[in-house]
């Protein structure tokens, strides 16, 4: 795949947003009920005097975060394909939330499964190579934690977008993320470090409020478009 495929896909994804400002709703919804949560959950955290309550709302929290995250991510994939072709509206996003919130919840859960697998993987081996070679294990620990992220769980990048915007099994869907992350990794590499690169720069220069609101009102949606182009540009369909 060429270059001049990748600018492309860059160019096409920002004048599809740009075409369809309903793309936005989803993450701005996901930003509002995450920020309603968190006060929720402040607020219970202050009420609940022993470990069992505090720790049985953290395990509920967090299963009510993803499940969020999941239904409002369904509509915004389900949105982002259907604006390929023509303009896409909330009641798109309705109908891809319902049907896939429950599916995409499972590749979601898989993924952080991986990326749990992979964190305790390279703390342990850090500690174990660190201690045999005299070597900073926190350092080891980076690069094991990084080989782990770009050498495996970097294939599951497009399980959403095939489940969601061709309906796909679950299996089917990571497999074929595999397939076509194979088959182009560099590209899919540029997409997600030019992802992590522009939200670390926002971090560091804008104030947390700022960056949120960027990241709901374009990062977001924006990547979600480039990630569906990408996909749909090596299907065909």
């Amino acid at each position: 795949m060429s270059l001049k495929f990748l600018i492309g896909l860059f160019k096409k994804s920002f004048e599809t947003y740009l075409k369809n400002p309903y793309i936005v709703v989803p993450s701005i919804f996901l930003w509002v009920f995450i920020i309603i949560l968190s006060e929720i959950s402040e607020k219970l955290n202050y009420i609940f005097q022993n470990t069992f309550l505090l720790s049985s709302w953290l395990v509920i929290f967090s299963i009510l975060i993803l499940l969020i995250i999941s239904f409002f991510f369904s509509g915004l994939i389900g949105m982002c394909f259907l604006s390929i072709n023509r303009k896409s509206n909330f009641r798109d996003f309705l109908k891809y939330s319902r049907k896939f919130w429950l599916k995409n919840f499972i590749v979601i859960i898989t993924i952080l499964m991986g990326i749990n697998i992979i964190r305790y993987t390279a703390h342990n081996l850090g500690i174990i190579i660190g201690q045999f070679l005299a070597l900073d294990a926190t350092g080891l620990f980076f690069i094991l934690y990084l080989g782990g992220i770009i050498g495996f769980l970097i294939f599951f990048s497009f399980s959403s977008v095939y489940l969601i915007s061709y309906d796909f099994s679950i299996l089917k869907s990571i497999k074929k993320s595999f397939s076509l992350v194979k088959s182009n990794y560099i590209e899919t590499l540029i997409i997600l470090t030019l992802y992590f690169v522009i939200s670390q720069i926002l971090e560091k220069n804008i104030f947390r409020l700022g960056v949120e609101i960027i990241n709901a009102f374009f990062i977001v949606p924006y990547f979600a478009v480039l990630l569906v182009r990408f996909v749909y540009g090596i299907e065909g369909k």
